[in-house]
């Protein structure tokens, strides 16, 4: 049997007689108001009228738990359960719910509603909390449930650590007069200016009506007016002098700023290699997943070959025990603990519940492996030559040209493939595509796409095969094909294009592709060159790992001094630091290229050298090539985290491009936006207004007067030039406002996200921030006049806590 609130009052229900009288009984003796002498007392200072002593004689409910009793074994005697509890001093309707099992497995259930309630009610309305200088109000509704007009004395006293506190929060008169008719109520409002001292305040309200009284007595948390915020400054590291500075604590006192931290993040081989993933072997026995696990085993298999010093290198990395490399819990900058967001896991390192994990770094492991996967792959070929999803299932040439292209992939590395099935694969692919092109002279989407991925494929295949001279028409009517129908090729197509003119020999067909492809690439001085989004970045990706890859292996076979493979090859580094490459096949073959990258440039020969100044001290570091080395970071707390750490000097020699952060935590109260960065975060307030069917948006200035119970939708734009993963955003709520929902979940619109809605903020965790610009949208509405402050909304990467910023703060106006 249990008892809860319901909220508000309503008239007794049916119920059997023991559950009602119990409860009445118990009601009785909790709520009902003892006798009191009503005596003229005369306020002599506010500091008296606020004092403890004053409400002594008066009934000052404090306890307002929800759920009144519980017992879920009630002992029967004779059929009857008597119990006894006594109700929390909640004014309200409660529900009695009670079920019955009987030992023949019969069920049964009975409810009953009581109400608990007084003569002279009063209820203390406040908000969630209030921050250091808002002005607002509290207030108190008096109810009269008699028969008669009643004139009330109410009192309003505020405490803190047992001492009052009215002065500070400007309370004049703490005692009102408020004269209440019969079976109504009336409210009573003091204005208050929350002081400049953050805490847990206790404000206890008292109303007198002759014999007749009630009080309330409620906690009021008084947040800070200044909040922790993140400040950033990034560069990529180049050969010679770099230099960081914090402008965005020129004008912070020296005692608000909390810590600053410079982050190097050295290009090592080691490093790069230790963003594989470790391979996951699941139980799934079809041909894509056997491909999936060939392709990154075939390609890491070929590291020890091409790179022999790799073999003993590997050792120096950490061992993990899941599929990816845990996160730095305990980075400093991080404004929020991993645990309270939905990443632990995550954070932890990959687990994998089904399937045995492959340390793709263990050599022996990797050759046993892929052996048994190129064995598994020759099951799902059928006679004709064609791949089946499943051994024995039906031709197709869809998955033959994925067998094939996993094939090719492979042999880009120099590593081993089962030269006699892909032969027959060749020769089961030529009729297929021949016969699809006649029957779609006029060209679509998907065949001018399949011809194209059909001539890449081949095309990739070395020309000293047997199978390439019989190949090579096909491969050419294929791309012409595409050619012809250019207005249905897709961006990744015109990768493929140019790559297959150029294994053909027209160079200049070639380089006309690959010029409309790199048209499209954008530069960024720190993430580097990286295809610009389509106009919904989050349906179509055109800077994902994959074909990243695949254009910059596709430049260097075509112009491997194109001043655009160092900034594809530094956006490779870049994307790396900020998300966490879950897919092993992508991941090797990005980690190959840019060991390829390396070799070709002799970083894999020649170490890297720092001269570090900052915070009034010069250190010189050096890394050899295969050295192990997480990211450095020196960080300054409390007093050390003086102005010569707000910047730093950095001089750099070395092969690759390398990158650094300096930032610093701070307070304050009233800010500007962060600085333009390589993430950024604008927030903007809108009040709804309905116009007939419709709801129309007025932009809302600083200051602009709003009414309690108005809508206020809030825009949260995220402005990127690189894609994160694992990203928080969070929304401080001024004092006084409520969401319009009241239940946190996971959404997808405009991209996945969980919305977690506190008393005191909006979160936002988002899975995956694509390159672009996002809107998020949610409701607030004022409930209490005053003039509150709006904190600055911040958004930090969590994979990557140094990247992050923060937008304005603000000011409302509530009135009357």
């Amino acid at each position: 049997l249990a008892a809860g609130t319901r909220g508000v009052a309503k008239s007794m229900a049916a119920a059997p007689a023991m559950a009602a009288q119990t409860l009445m009984a118990a009601n009785d003796a909790v709520v009902e108001s003892a006798e009191m002498k009503q005596t003229a007392r005369a306020v002599a200072d506010e500091e008296t009228a606020n004092s403890s002593a004053t409400n002594a004689d008066a009934a000052v409910r404090t306890d307002f738990s929800e759920t009144a009793y519980f017992n879920p074994a009630l002992p029967l005697q004779n059929g009857q359960a008597r119990l006894q509890f006594t109700l929390p001093q909640s004014l309200t309707t409660w529900k009695v719910l009670g079920f019955v099992l009987t030992q023949n497995a019969r069920f049964g259930d009975f409810t009953a509603q009581t109400v608990a309630r007084k003569d002279v009610m009063l209820k203390l309305t406040l908000p969630r909390f209030y921050r250091e200088g808002d002005q607002g109000v509290v207030q108190a509704a008096i109810t009269n449930q008699t028969d008669h007009t009643l004139s009330a004395q109410v009192t309003l006293s505020i405490m803190q650590d047992d001492k009052s506190v009215a002065r500070a929060w400007g309370l004049k008169p703490p005692t009102q007069l408020v004269s209440v008719p019969a079976g109504s109520t009336q409210f009573v409002t003091w204005p208050v200016t929350v002081p400049q001292q953050p805490g847990l305040y206790q404000l206890t309200a008292v109303a007198r009506a002759g014999q007749e009284s009630d009080g309330e007595q409620r906690e009021l948390p008084v947040l800070p007016a200044k909040q922790r915020l993140l400040a950033t400054a990034h560069t990529a590291l180049k050969n010679g002098t770099n230099t960081l500075q914090l402008t965005e604590l020129t004008n912070i006192p020296a005692q608000d700023v909390e810590m600053t931290a410079l982050t190097l993040n050295p290009s090592l081989a080691l490093s790069v290699l230790n963003s594989v993933p470790n391979l996951l072997i699941n139980q799934h026995q079809d041909l894509i997943s056997s491909l999936h696990r060939y392709v990154p085993l075939a390609i890491v298999h070929q590291f020890y070959t091409t790179y022999p010093q790799l073999k003993q290198a590997v050792q120096k990395l950490p061992k993990r025990t899941g599929l990816t490399a845990p996160w730095e819990e305990t980075d400093p900058l991080r404004l929020e603990l991993l645990s309270q967001t939905p990443w632990l896991r995550q954070a932890q390192g990959r687990q994998a519940y089904v399937g045995t994990i492959v340390n793709l770094f263990d050599d022996k492991q990797v050759s046993a492996l892929l052996e048994k996967e190129l064995k598994a792959i020759s099951q799902y070929q059928n006679a004709s030559g064609a791949f089946t999803w499943f051994k024995g299932g039906q031709d197709d040439v869809y998955l033959t040209l994925r067998a094939l292209g996993a094939f090719a992939q492979a042999l880009a590395y120099n590593a081993q493939i089962p030269q006699p099935s892909a032969q027959k694969a060749f020769k089961f692919v030529y009729p297929k595509i021949e016969a699809q092109l006649k029957k779609d002279e006029t060209g679509s989407v998907g065949t001018v796409a399949q011809a194209l991925y059909a001539a890449y494929v081949l095309s990739a295949f070395p020309q000293t095969w047997p199978s390439y001279a019989a190949a090579k028409p096909y491969i050419q009517r294929w791309v012409d094909y595409a050619d012809k129908h250019v207005a249905f090729m897709t961006p990744l197509g015109q990768i493929y294009a140019a790559a297959v003119y150029h294994r053909l020999g027209d160079d200049v067909k070639a380089n006309r592709y690959l010029d409309l492809v790199l048209s499209r690439l954008k530069q960024d001085p720190l993430s580097g060159a990286y295809f610009a989004p389509e106009p919904q970045s989050w349906l179509w990706y055109n800077d994902t790992l994959t074909t990243q890859t695949t254009t910059l292996r596709t430049l260097l076979e075509i112009r491997p001094q194109a001043p655009q493979v160092d900034g594809m090859v530094q956006w490779l580094l870049f994307n790396r630091q900020v998300n966490d490459w879950k897919n092993s096949q992508a991941a090797a073959q990005a980690v190959f290229t840019l060991l390829d990258v390396m070799k070709a440039k002799g970083a894999l020969s020649s170490p890297v050298k720092y001269k570090v100044n900052w915070a009034g001290e010069q250190q010189q570091l050096s890394f050899e090539p295969l050295d192990w080395t997480k990211d450095l970071q020196f960080v300054r707390t409390g007093a050390q985290a003086t102005q010569q750490t707000y910047r730093a000097t950095i001089t750099k020699q070395g092969k690759m491009t390398d990158f650094a952060s300096l930032n610093a935590i701070y307070r304050a109260a009233d800010v500007q936006a962060s600085p333009d960065g390589i993430i950024n975060v604008s927030r903007q307030y809108f009040l709804r207004v309905k116009e007939g069917t419709e709801i129309k948006l007025r932009p809302i200035a600083n200051g602009t007067p709003l009414q309690p119970a108005d809508e206020v939708e809030v825009h949260l734009t995220l402005t990127t030039h690189s894609a994160f993963e694992y990203v928080q955003l969070r929304d401080p709520k001024p004092a006084g406002f409520e969401s319009t929902e009241l239940l946190s979940r996971w959404e997808w619109n405009p991209l996945r996200f969980y919305r977690e809605i506190r008393d005191d903020a909006t979160n936002f965790y988002i899975n995956w921030l694509p390159n672009g610009t996002v809107t998020l949208r949610y409701v607030l509405r004022p409930t209490v006049p005053g003039r509150f402050t709006a904190q600055a909304a911040q958004v930090q990467a969590m994979y990557a806590p140094e990247y992050g910023a923060h937008s304005a703060s603000a000011v409302f106006q509530v009135e009357r």
